[in-house]
C-alpha cells in the first residue's frame, strides 16, 4: 500500500508514476492548505485543502455528517421506506459510498480510492448516530444493526413498542423530550467519539439549538430541483462556517466545517 503525506506546506503536488486510481492508496494531508494528487498524465485523482491534525485525545463532537445533492437535498420527492432516497435520481445520491461492481452486489461503505479514506474518518469517530424517526422509520431501523455498528438514538413523539424494535448490534433508543434530551443521551453513549447526526429534521433542530460543532457534507454531483432540503428552518440567524477540510472525487466532494461559535 502506497503512503503520502503532505504536513504544514502550503501547497504540494504528487505524482505518481504509473497510478491511474487512488486504489490502495492512504492519503494523509496535515496542517497543510492544499495538496493535490494525479497521475503522470495530469489527471487529478484526489484534492485535499485545509486539512486539520488530527489527535487521539480530541474529545467527541456533535456533527451534521450527510450526503447532499448540490442543490442541498439530501433527498429526492416522494422518499419513503420504498423508496428511500426519493425520485429524480435520488438513488444515486449515495454512488461514492460503493463501486458499480460493488453495488451490484448490495455492498456499501467500502468504495475505492479517496472516498475510502472519507469512510474510514468517518467509522473511526463515530460514536452514536443521532436522527428522527422519519429516518428510522425509512431505514427499516437499520434491521437492528447500524453499518458501523454504533448505537441510535432516535428522537420521536411517540416511541414504538419494544416488540417492533428491530434486534440486532445497535442499542437502539427512543428520547422524547426533544433535541437537547437527545444530544445529551447520545454524548453519554458516544463517550470520547462523535455524535453523528443524519437526516434533516434532527441536523435543523440541532443547528437551531446550537448545540452542532461541526457539518461534513458529501456533495453528490447531482440537481435534485426538489425533495427534502437539508438547511431549511435552521433558526432566526445565519450560522457562520469555518473550513476544515475538502476532499474533491469525482463521485463527491467532501466538505467539512466547523460552526463558528460567538
Amino acid at each position: 500500500m502506497k503512503e503520502l503525506r503532505a504536513r504544514g506546506v502550503e501547497f504540494e503536488r504528487y505524482d505518481m508514476p504509473g497510478e491511474r486510481s487512488l486504489d490502495g492508496l492512504v492519503v494523509t494531508a496535515r496542517g497543510a492548505k492544499a495538496a493535490w494528487f494525479r497521475d503522470t498524465e495530469g489527471n487529478i485523482l484526489a484534492i485535499v485543502e485545509n486539512a486539520r491534525a488530527k489527535t487521539s485525545e480530541q474529545k467527541g463532537k456533535v456533527v451534521i455528517d450527510v450526503t447532499i445533492s448540490l442543490d442541498g437535498f439530501v433527498a429526492g420527492p416522494d422518499d419513503g421506506p420504498k423508496n428511500a432516497l426519493g425520485g429524480r435520481g435520488g438513488e444515486h445520491l449515495f454512488d461514492w459510498y460503493s463501486t458499480p461492481e460493488q453495488r451490484n452486489e448490495g455492498e456499501l461503505f467500502d468504495p475505492k480510492g479517496a472516498n475510502l479514506g472519507v469512510v474510514d474518518e468517518m467509522r473511526r469517530r463515530a460514536g452514536v448516530m443521532l436522527t428522527g424517526r422519519r429516518t428510522y422509520e425509512i431505514a427499516n431501523g437499520w434491521n437492528g444493526s447500524h453499518p458501523f455498528g454504533i448505537p441510535v438514538v432516535v428522537m420521536t413523539h411517540h416511541p414504538p413498542n419494544e416488540s417492533e424494535v428491530p434486534k440486532g448490534k445497535s442499542q437502539i433508543v427512543f428520547v422524547t423530550d426533544g433535541i437537547e434530551s437527545a444530544v445529551a443521551k447520545a454524548k453519554e453513549l458516544a463517550g470520547r467519539k462523535d455524535v453523528g447526526i443524519g437526516g434533516a429534521s434532527a441536523g435543523q433542530q440541532a443547528l437551531a439549538a446550537g448545540l452542532v460543532d461541526e457539518v461534513f457534507v458529501h456533495v453528490a454531483p447531482l440537481l435534485l430541483g426538489a425533495g427534502v432540503r437539508l438547511f431549511d428552518r435552521i433558526g432566526d440567524h445565519g450560522i457562520t462556517l469555518r473550513p476544515l477540510s475538502m476532499v474533491a472525487t469525482p463521485e463527491a466532494t467532501h466538505l467539512h466545517y466547523a460552526v463558528a461559535r460567538g
